[in-house]
């Protein structure tokens, strides 16, 4: 175990290099190894990360290396295509060099030996004038091949379109485009049968195409994004009870219901076969497991692991998070203990103002020195459209 951890900013080759990680639900991210600590004993050797967007990791030399090689595939791929484009831009532009040999042999032996001055004058200005006529001749090649190729594209389009035709005549029917309406209604019948258990799952093969199209026209800042894994907390009622602490995934935030509701795909328990079954909570009832960094705060016993970055492992069912610091660390911490990246999708409750409380917002920035997070929430008045801001503690804040 190491008891201080020095940073090094030199010393390694990895150091200054940008690296490509690949996180579930939010994709690629692109960062740069900044700092590293060599190997010590049994610890083997630590590199720093930044992420563009302001998140911070830890990677041994294994996932540094990984996340390198990812970049410099990225950066060949993206050369590569690059170069065909150019290619293909300068052949387009430019075309063959058909005649450009016929070109250069006529003005090479276009000159002859002459006695008089004017002569060679006037055997010059054939030499110009040939090697103008040969690159209009060149331009009228490149035009005629250009014009060809269109041709041939519009012919062939225009007997795809012909054949489309045709087969809708003779009774096969075009796919109607659905619109988010009716996304909204087959979710909510499908959602309904799940529920009380009159639907398989595989009667319905065309379900994951609908709920993915759906959660992709329910996006917006101040809701949890789909596939986000979440858990479920608080219900009261004898049914919702044994639901408390099952986990599961956002597949959409339904904002048609008063109030509005998630719709969760819970997880299957011991002894169920399936993929679980589908419900609506309301926001306060759902919690997320936050799939990137998260940085350590506010911890008396232990103060110099605030601000340390941390990743979020599991939850468990004494409302605390295990988060692995480090390498070979783990740690057990409650919610507010650990400082949420800018951009995570909250809901404010608690308040002294009851006005606020159950309102969802988005995480802007945490000030250290109020300690509080600032929180972008939605206009309160309809005919506003202005968000406004407000500096809330870490207690009143539910993600």
């Amino acid at each position: 175990m190491r008891h201080k951890i020095v940073w090094r900013t030199e010393g390694h080759a990895f150091v200054g290099k940008r690296l490509r990680q690949h996180f579930t639900g939010h994709g690629d991210v692109l960062g740069t190894i900044t700092k590293w600590v060599p190997q010590e004993g049994n610890d083997p050797a630590m590199f720093h990360a930044v992420h563009d967007d302001g998140d911070e990791e830890d990677l041994d030399s294994r996932g540094a290396a990984k996340g390198i090689q990812a970049y410099e595939l990225m950066v060949a791929k993206k050369n590569r295509v690059r170069g065909a484009r150019r290619q293909a831009r300068h052949e387009s532009d430019y075309g063959s060099d058909e005649g450009g040999d016929s070109a250069d042999s006529n003005y090479s032996h276009g000159g002859g030996s002459s006695s008089s001055s004017d002569e060679d004058d006037d055997d010059d200005d054939n030499q110009t004038n040939d090697r103008q006529s040969n690159t209009r001749k060149r331009k009228k090649k490149t035009k005629t091949k250009t014009k060809k190729k269109t041709k041939k594209k519009t012919k062939t389009t225009m007997k795809q379109k012909k054949k489309k035709k045709k087969t809708n005549k003779g009774g096969t029917k075009r796919a109607k485009r659905k619109s988010i309406e009716d996304i909204h209604i087959f979710l909510r019948r499908l959602v309904y049968c799940l529920e009380k258990g009159k639907v398989n799952m595989t009667e319905h093969p065309r379900h994951h195409e609908m709920v993915q199209q759906c959660a992709e026209s329910q996006r917006d800042e101040f809701a949890i994004a789909p596939n986000t894994k979440v858990v479920v907390l608080g219900l009261q009622s004898e049914k919702g009870m044994q639901l408390n602490g099952t986990c599961g995934v956002v597949v959409y935030l339904d904002t048609r219901t008063a109030p509005e509701r998630y719709v969760v795909r819970l997880e299957a328990r011991e002894g169920e076969e399936g993929g679980g079954t589908w419900h609506r909570f309301r926001p306060i009832n759902v919690k997320q497991i936050p799939n990137r960094g998260v940085t350590i705060w506010g911890i008396k016993s232990k103060p110099e692991i605030n601000e340390m970055s941390a990743q979020v492992v599991e939850w468990r069912k004494d409302g605390k998070f295990v988060v692995k610091v480090g390498m070979n660390s783990y740690l057990a911490l409650r919610p507010e203990k650990l400082l949420l990246p800018p951009g995570t999708a909250v809901v404010l409750h608690s308040l002294k103002s009851t006005a606020l409380n159950g309102v969802r917002g988005c995480l802007v920035a945490f000030e250290k020195q109020t300690g509080r997070y600032t929180v972008r929430i939605p206009a309160q008045d309809p005919a506003q459209d202005e968000m406004k801001t407000v500096a809330v503690k870490p207690v009143n804040v539910w993600c």
